[in-house]
C-alpha cells in the first residue's frame, strides 16, 4: 500500500478538482499536442485537461498504484504512468506540462526546476503565477 486512498480521496472531488478547473481555464494555449498531468491522482485532473484539449494526447502520471488503477478504472482509454517525479524520465517531449499541486508538495529542488531540466522545451503551468505565463 502506497498511503494514498482514492476513494478518499474523491470523497472531496469538488473541492480537489475545482483548482485544476480554474487553473486550465487561464491557460492560453490552443493546441499544445500532447499534455502530461504530473501528480495525477485519480485521473480527476487529468479528465480536466482533456476537455480543455479534446485533440492532445493527454498522460496522467503519478507515484502511487492505487491512483492510477482508480485513474485507469474511470478512464480506460487513457494514457497512465506510474512514476515518481523525482526520477520519471520523459520518453518524448509534451506541448505543455501540468501539475495542480505535485510540485509544490515535493522536497526542495524536485519541482519546477528538476522536472524542466528533463522537458526543457515543454511549456508550464505555475499554479503561483497567473497561469498565463508559460516557463519554457
Amino acid at each position: 500500500m502506497d498511503g494514498w486512498d482514492p476513494s478518499a480521496y474523491l470523497r472531496f472531488s469538488d473541492e480537489r478538482t475545482r483548482p485544476a478547473v480554474d487553473l486550465a481555464s487561464r491557460i492560453a494555449l490552443e493546441s499544445p499536442g500532447s499534455v502530461i498531468d504530473l501528480g495525477c491522482g485519480p485521473g480527476n485532473s487529468t479528465a480536466v485537461l482533456k476537455r480543455r484539449w479534446p485533440t492532445a494526447r493527454v498522460v496522467g502520471l503519478d507515484s502511487s498504484p492505487a491512483m492510477i488503477e482508480a485513474a485507469s478504472h474511470s478512464h480506460p482509454d487513457d494514457d497512465w504512468v506510474v512514476a515518481d517525479i523525482a526520477s520519471w524520465r520523459p520518453e518524448s517531449r509534451f506541448g505543455f506540462v501540468f501539475s495542480n499541486a505535485a510540485l509544490r508538495s515535493r522536497s526542495k529542488g524536485l519541482g519546477h526546476h528538476g522536472c524542466r531540466r528533463r522537458l526543457p522545451h515543454s511549456r508550464w503551468s505555475d499554479p503561483a503565477s497567473t497561469a498565463t505565463d508559460w516557463h519554457l
